[in-house]
């Protein structure tokens, strides 16, 4: 992805906001609806990573699409056209847009504290 950032969300917080839309279609029918809750770089979130957790070491390793799209495993070919399509959009969506749908969506920072805090309580899942 180079230096674009990628618009990032919780799955979670993004699956409350299609509740809601769902739950309320006709405010909704015809309309796209972009979900964001940030921006952020792949190094940026490297880096969150990395001040997170002290026992792993995060990095970017600025693989370019070109050389993405030759890996042999299932589903490289489709990744490598959604960071494509990614680095086209020239204007980010608006972050409001999840926020009004669902008010508790959080941030990458806030989703990786409690990941950090389920990795402490529940050494198992990391």
């Amino acid at each position: 992805m180079g230096n674009v950032p990628l618009n990032c969300g919780s799955v979670l917080d993004f699956g409350q906001c299609i509740a809601v839309i769902m739950l309320r279609p006709a405010r909704h029918i015809f309309k796209t609806i972009k979900l964001a809750t940030g921006y952020l770089t792949v190094a940026d979130m490297a880096r969150t990573f990395d001040d997170h957790f002290d026992n792993l070491t995060f990095f970017d390793p600025k693989i370019p699409i070109s050389v993405y799209q030759s890996f042999d495993f299932k589903g490289s070919q489709e990744l490598a056209s959604m960071f494509a399509y990614y680095q086209t959009i020239k204007e980010p969506w608006p972050l409001q847009v999840a926020q009004s749908l669902y008010c508790n969506c959080r941030s990458f920072k806030d989703w990786i504290s409690e990941q950090e805090s389920v990795c402490n309580t529940n050494t198992k899942l990391c």
